[in-house]
């Protein structure tokens, strides 16, 4: 699996690729199909994506990097908000020389992906979101709880909730992989970043859309998905027997959701 690291506003940024391996200090290979740069959700890694990238890598140069403070990228904080997030990813998108990029996104990454294409909607070929709703339900205790986990009064718990009732083990087992390697004081800002999320204060990007949701995931998950749909007048894909969590549940219905996405759309 390549990779390699980029410094981005002085972070350290892990990113994960496909395609022709190239030297150290040079940008991935993009000259397959359209360059897609995937974003994962919060607690999550750029590993969520592994196998997703492998599908995609069949047509287009597919690649995915760890937000700051996961996986192996630089920080020992969480950005702390959907702007902030986006503007590196934007900043990420320029260190790499992309245009025309698919940004696809996860959960918070997903909403990250929408503020990144609001800002800069000629830089984005398209969006493709996964379990991406108008605005996260964060719950108070949620916050107060991982509060508590960071003083060292209570333990950390891997949630196995928002997955399907079908999920294999080992897609579990990589989950908890990545969870275990983002540290409680970047899931918090994580959490944070989500609780100050709203899709109406973030603007319309003129650029193809589609939206997609697990079907196993709770009503109120899915209301919240289809009300962001909704605002983007994009397309509502409902995936059966997954949950929230789609890039480690169904990869090759995102995949398939991306070149549908791509379909007429010039690189």
């Amino acid at each position: 699996m390549p990779w390699k690291f980029a410094t981005v506003d002085g972070i350290a940024i892990h990113l994960l690729y496909r395609g022709r391996t190239t030297l150290p200090e040079l940008p991935p290979d993009t000259g397959r199909g359209h360059p897609v740069l995937g974003l994962h959700g919060r607690a999550g890694t750029a590993a969520d994506l592994a196998a997703l990238l492998d599908d995609l890598a069949r047509d287009h140069s597919p690649m995915a990097f760890d937000m700051p403070g996961h996986g192996r990228s630089g920080g020992t904080e969480s950005l702390g908000s959907v702007e902030a997030l986006a503007e590196l990813t934007l900043s990420l998108v320029a260190r790499l020389g992309l245009r025309r990029v698919v940004l696809l996104g996860e959960d918070l990454g997903g909403a990250v992906a929408l503020a990144a294409a609001a800002r800069r909607p000629d830089l984005v070929a398209a969006l493709v979101l996964a379990s991406t709703p108008d605005r996260f339900e964060v719950p108070e205790e949620a916050i107060a709880r991982l509060e508590r986990v960071v003083r060292g009064r209570e333990r950390r718990q891997f949630d196995r909730s928002g997955f399907g009732p079908e999920t294999p083990r080992e897609v579990f087992g990589r989950a908890f992989a990545s969870f275990m390697q983002v540290d409680p004081r970047v899931q918090l800002g994580d959490l944070r970043a989500a609780g100050g999320f709203d899709a109406g204060a973030v603007g319309l990007p003129p650029v193809p859309a589609v939206v997609l949701a697990g079907a196993a995931a709770s009503d109120a998950a899915r209301e919240r998905t289809r009300a962001l749909a909704a605002r983007l007048s994009a397309e509502v894909r409902e995936v059966p027997g997954a949950g929230w969590h789609l890039f480690l549940e169904a990869p090759a219905a995102v995949a398939e959701a991306v070149r549908d996405c791509l379909a007429g759309v010039a690189p």
